[in-house]
């Protein structure tokens, strides 16, 4: 029964905010610590991370790739060193007062005190979305994800384009989001404002040399830092 705000000033309407109003001020509270102890470099990354909990609340959910498959979800901010700059506890679906989707909404939300600072943003293709890419541009900021061929805005001459494995096609819109596919084993779709991508040689754990496209290999390792954050949780 522990909480740390006043019963009576409960926020109206959304019931999501009403869930966690009890410690709402401890969230805001760590929140402003994390953003002043450590300011993050150039890269970051959003992702969302399950802490571990099998307790009856009604917001628990249950993801199947996680280690910990029941839990608490976190959408969190991490930097390249696997520090989590800000965090956000799911308790269920939002009300939106503005026009954005969800998802864009919630990217601004973590990534509002580092914007306005060139700084490269990392998503996978539950966030990433052109309306995103040009709401971070004109922040300042960029964005490399993997894109889901639904989405809004996705060019179909990029999504129904056949490729052979190894082959890249790209499309640039004018104001410099570009829509690529990319065939590996399977169909890679994936957005930047960063730059164009171009075909690079790495080295794989084996020692063998493989082109991939070089918005996939900076995005892969973009998305690490979500994993070093992790292991670092599930060391402690």
């Amino acid at each position: 029964m522990i909480h740390f705000n006043d019963n009576e000033i409960r926020p109206d309407g959304d019931e999501s905010a009403k869930r966690l109003h009890k410690i709402s001020t401890v969230i805001e509270l760590v929140n402003s610590r994390f953003i002043e102890a450590v300011t993050p470099g150039k890269t970051l990354c959003i992702d969302e991370t399950m802490v571990p909990f099998r307790g009856r609340v009604v917001f628990k959910q249950y993801i199947k790739g996680k280690r910990h498959k029941y839990g608490i979800k976190l959408y969190k901010l991490c930097s390249q060193e696997g520090y989590t700059c800000k965090l956000k506890i799911y308790s269920g679906k939002e009300t939106i007062l503005d026009s954005k989707p969800i998802t864009t909404s919630l990217v601004l939300k973590l990534m509002n005190p580092f914007l306005d600072e060139g700084r490269h943003l990392f998503t996978g293709n539950f966030y990433t979305s052109v309306d995103l890419a040009h709401e971070l541009i004109d922040r300042k900021t960029y964005l490399t994800g993997t894109l889901r061929k639904n989405r809004k805005h996705v060019p179909k001459a990029v999504v129904n384009r056949k490729l052979k494995k190894g082959e890249l096609v790209s499309l640039q819109s004018n104001s410099d989001v570009i829509v690529a596919k990319w065939k590996d084993k399977r169909d890679v779709l994936f957005l930047t404002s960063r730059a164009v991508p171009e075909m690079v040689t790495i080295a794989t754990k084996r020692g063998q040399e493989i082109q991939k496209p070089s918005s996939i290999v900076e995005y892969n390792a973009g998305k690490t830092f979500i994993d070093l954050d992790e292991l670092l949780q599930h060391s402690t």
